[in-house]
């Protein structure tokens, strides 16, 4: 009675397990339970595994700086430099007594440069690198272009005349002609900046069957004169001439709110004639934005 008792328990518990919704384990050789087994049995997914790459745990290159040592000589800044040729190279050789490979560049009225412009030295020229220095400076032999940090100046680019756009302020997006550029800054303003002048509202459009007066009027323009720092500016590859417009606006112009009327009639004739001239329409229209 209690073998066959024990047999139908057994049966019992096996019909149980083979009815359940859930599915079995999985088996013992699988070292992970996957995603298949735990959406099976109700389980939110595994989270992803982050296998690093060979990339990801390379070494970044870097750039290189910029030496300001010469490996040859001292850094000179020469006047004038030039390949020796035959002739120049006969002259050279009985003036330092030696001898001077063909092709080897000369520099003349050498002066020697501090690196990076320390003690205020400045070059104008392309800095070099020479091999020996003769004469106290007036021959260098060997010389190779190098690079040296804060010694080149920056090219110039607002000269007067130049045209720019303003990024900044009221009169964002408007065009303005530079009348006087000041590069190093002043000791009012320690920044370079640039007197300008430009259209603050342009001429509007004309048709062939207005009147000489209704052309007269819609012809007009509103100028403005500022002081602008060189970051606030765009320059373009535009120029205008300045027949005029050079001893019209100076530094004093805006101490006093006169003088500035002044000259803002002034520069206003002034764009007026050009425009009615017909010179430069392309600085009389407006950017679309």
């Amino acid at each position: 009675m209690k073998f066959s008792f024990a047999i139908a328990l057994f049966a019992s518990a096996i019909a149980t397990v083979a009815a359940s919704p859930y599915p079995p384990p999985p088996p013992r050789d699988v070292v992970a339970e996957t995603n298949a087994y735990r959406f099976a049995r109700g389980l939110p997914p595994r989270s992803p595994m982050r296998r690093a790459t060979p990339v990801q745990a390379a070494r970044r290159s870097k750039p290189s700086g910029v030496s300001g040592s010469c490996n040859t000589g001292s850094v000179q800044c020469c006047q004038s430099t030039q390949k020796a040729d035959k002739s120049l190279v006969g002259l050279l050789g009985a003036l330092i007594g030696g001898v001077v490979p063909l092709g080897t560049t000369i520099g003349h009225n050498c002066s020697p440069l501090s690196v990076g412009g320390i003690g205020g030295n400045s070059c104008s020229q392309q800095p070099v690198c020479c091999d020996s220095n003769h004469f106290n400076g007036l021959i260098n032999i060997g010389c190779t272009p190098k690079l040296v940090v804060g010694v080149i100046k920056m090219v110039k680019v607002y000269k007067p005349g130049k045209v720019a756009i303003v990024l900044q302020g009221r009169h964002a997006g408007k065009k303005v002609v530079v009348i006087k550029q000041v590069d190093e800054g002043s000791k009012d303003r320690n920044y370079p900046h640039a007197i300008v002048a430009g259209i603050e509202r342009y001429p509007r459009k004309v048709t062939r069957r207005m009147g000489q007066k209704k052309l007269a009027h819609r012809s007009k323009v509103k100028p403005f004169i500022k002081v602008i720092n060189y970051s606030h500016l765009f320059p373009t590859r535009y120029a205008l001439e300045l027949e005029g417009l050079k001893g019209s606006v100076t530094v004093d112009t805006f101490k006093e709110p006169t003088q500035r009327e002044d000259a803002k009639k002034n520069v206003k004739k002034l764009l007026e004639d050009r425009y009615t001239s017909g010179k430069n329409k392309w600085f009389f229209q407006p950017l679309r934005f």
